[in-house]
């Protein structure tokens, strides 16, 4: 085991566009635990001060990071890519889909390209062990995109996720 110690604040990212995410593979959404591509990615953005790197699949989609399910919010809008994406269909991110739909906050699964984070208003990501955490940049080979970490949406969103875990653990000690 690694100690494994979550970040207090919002997280910067590095687009990376030369380790795609191959959408075809048999393995893809599978969790294989062969994590060896994705700690080789997150150790080299770590190495250049960076929490994680987002990745694009082989068609030039947006996909998900090394360790986390991708989200972002794009005219009022909470997206994610689509799982024929390549992504792994990750708990965390089943839930979060849950809880928008239960606020009544339109939630689009698709394929995106990079350009649509240009125009985010926030992005965060999501997994079992993070919950969800806010991204406050993403560094492109052009620029530095900046985004909102105070969103209310990522508000909502935590508050909830919150919630039903609690709810959950309650609920499997009366069991």
């Amino acid at each position: 085991t690694r100690p494994f110690e979550l970040p207090d604040e919002a997280v910067q990212l590095r687009l990376d566009i030369q380790s795609a995410l191959n959408e075809r593979s048999a393995l893809a959404g599978h969790k294989t635990h062969n994590y060896m591509e994705a700690m080789y990615l997150k150790q080299s953005a770590e190495r250049a001060g960076f929490f994680d790197v987002v990745r694009l699949n082989t068609a030039g989609f947006l996909a998900e990071t090394a360790v986390a399910n991708l989200f972002f919010v794009k005219d009022g809008n909470l997206r994610t890519p689509a799982v024929s994406t390549g992504i792994l269909p990750g708990v965390i991110r089943a839930e979060v889909m849950k809880i928008a739909e239960k606020h009544s906050i339109s939630i689009e699964e698709g394929h995106y390209p990079t350009e649509d984070l240009k125009a985010a208003d926030a992005v965060f990501l999501t997994n079992s062990s993070i919950g969800i955490l806010p991204v406050s940049s993403i560094n492109t080979k052009d620029s530095d995109l900046v985004f909102d970490v105070s969103h209310p949406m990522i508000h909502v969103l935590k508050v909830a996720l919150a919630t039903a875990k609690k709810r959950k653990s309650l609920a499997l000690i009366h069991e």
